[in-house]
C-alpha cells in the first residue's frame, strides 16, 4: 500500500515503483499533462499519452522493446479517433512502424511532433 507519509523517505525509483502514474506526472516531462496511463509490463514500463488532436503515443522500455535492454525507449503512434484505448497508427506521417532505440530526449521530440499533427 502506498502511504505518502511513510514513503516520503524513499528514493525516486522506489516511489515510481509504488505509484508510477503520480511519479510520472511530477517529473519534468513537458507532456505530462497528456499522460493517461503508466503500466509495468515485461519487466519494464509503458507510458500512454493522448493529445487533444486524438493522436497519442505508447512509449515503452522493457525486455522485448527495441532498445529496452540497453535502457532505450520504443515509441508507437496511437490514433484515438476510432477507439478510446488508442489504435496503432501507421499513417500519421511520423512513422509507418514503431520507432526504437530512442533516448528520452528523442521521445520528447516525437511527442511534440505527434502533438502538432
Amino acid at each position: 500500500m502506498y502511504d505518502k507519509e511513510v514513503n516520503k523517505q524513499l528514493s525516486r525509483r522506489e516511489r515510481v515503483l509504488l505509484n508510477p502514474l503520480e511519479a510520472s506526472q511530477k517529473s519534468d516531462n513537458p507532456h505530462k499533462e497528456f499522460l493517461v496511463n503508466t503500466d509495468y509490463i515485461n519487466n519494464g514500463v509503458q507510458h500512454r499519452y493522448k493529445f487533444k488532436n486524438n493522436y497519442g503515443a505508447s512509449v515503452v522500455k522493457h525486455d522485448f522493446s527495441y532498445g529496452g535492454q540497453n535502457g532505450l525507449w520504443e515509441l508507437a503512434v496511437l490514433d484515438y479517433s476510432m477507439d478510446s484505448t488508442g489504435e496503432l497508427c501507421y499513417t500519421s506521417g511520423i512513422t509507418d512502424d514503431v520507432i526504437g532505440h530512442l533516448t528520452w530526449k528523442n521521445v520528447e521530440e516525437f511527442l511534440y511532433e505527434i502533438k502538432q499533427l
